[in-house]
């Protein structure tokens, strides 16, 4: 039984969920994309399948950190969100085709600890794309919410902000993301 299937088949566990864009292509192409991806996650959190702790959408690709709280809640998630915005962007931009690189890929999360570093790698992804000079100048990704920059119905930071202590404590935390902490996170990441 593959990995995956395992983790599709198991409640509770932490999962770090992300597709990119078919070539590496974007898969945003406007504000107006962000924000109804943003729409699709919101109305496809449903407390019985999953619980949204962190995400982040990139110009070419999306992590989500995603817990399944029942069996094949993720792909019920990733699906409702996914379809329906690879359909609009295929009628939007006049094409046809894969929008995304095959099947999202997922990693399980072990513990806090994982869990605190994979949450840092995602809200930090703009910083170290070169998008913006601080993660809470990238409206794009939960991690106004952990910083108490805006309200949110639908993604859960207690987990992970217990770990730390408060909204200030995590933007510390952040800022404190150094290159060598990389092998933390290699084998929740794409190539690993």
């Amino acid at each position: 039984m593959s990995v995956k299937t395992e983790l599709l088949r198991s409640v509770g566990e932490y999962v770090h969920v992300y597709n990119r864009g078919t070539y590496r292509d974007e898969i945003f192409f406007s504000k107006r994309n962000y924000d109804y991806f943003v729409r699709r996650i919101t109305e496809r959190v449903d407390e019985n399948l999953v619980a949204l702790h962190a995400y982040c959408l990139m110009p070419n690709h999306f992590h989500f950190i995603l817990q399944q709280l029942q069996p094949s809640g993720i792909s019920a998630f990733v699906k409702g969100v996914c379809d329906g915005y690879v359909k609009a962007i295929n009628r939007q931009e006049k094409r046809s085709g894969h929008l995304l690189e095959g099947k999202y890929k997922m990693k399980p999360i072990d513990d806090i600890q994982s869990l605190l570093y994979v949450s840092r790698y995602v809200h930090m992804n703009p910083v170290h794309a070169h998008l913006v000079k601080s993660p809470t100048d990238w409206i794009h990704s939960s991690c106004r919410e952990y910083c108490g920059l805006r309200k949110s119905l639908f993604v859960t930071t207690e987990d992970v902000l217990k770990g730390l202590g408060n909204s200030e404590d995590y933007l510390t935390y952040l800022l404190g993301y150094s290159s060598d902490e990389e092998e933390k996170v290699d084998r929740f990441l794409f190539g690993g």
